[in-house]
Formats: C-alpha cells, structure tokens, sequence
C-alpha cells in the first residue's frame, strides 16, 4: 500500500508500487486528498475508549494498513539553505 499526500510527487510513490506489482505483489495507492481528514483536538478520548471522537476517514485508512502486507511511506524533503 501508498499513500500519497502531494499530487506533485505521485510518480516517484508509483514507480515504487510498479516496481512491486512486477514482483507479483498486489498494490494499492491512496490519494489522501481524497479522504475528510481532520486534526487532533487533543481531547484523549482514544485513550479511554480506543477510538477517536472526531468523525472523518482516518478510521478507513488504518483498516488498509492493518490489512496491508507492506507499507511505501515516502516523505518529501526540501531544504531551504
């Protein structure tokens, strides 16, 4: 599975599933502009009932994660000096 949060850099997250797809894996790409999601408000309810009180799609991407085999995470890195 990948998840993508910049529509800019989507080929590189690509390349890498392609690159497993040919080694016979079954892969996923997600696009998070996709889901409704929202910060932390800081409330703790998740540590007195182990669910989030704020109602977006996080709970639908942490299912694919759990189900998921292998996980991309790729990370954009820029410096400013």
């Amino acid at each position: 599975m990948g998840a993508l949060g910049r529509w800019k850099h989507r080929d590189r997250n690509e390349e890498a599933l392609e690159a497993g797809e040919q080694e016979g894996a079954k892969t996923e790409l997600i696009h998070l502009v996709d889901f409704n999601l929202n910060p932390c408000n800081g409330c703790r309810t998740c540590y007195e009932t182990k669910n989030c009180a704020i109602e977006d799609d996080v709970e639908k991407i942490f299912k694919k994660v759990a189900e998921a085999d292998g996980i991309i995470v790729a990370v954009l890195y820029t410096s400013i000096l």
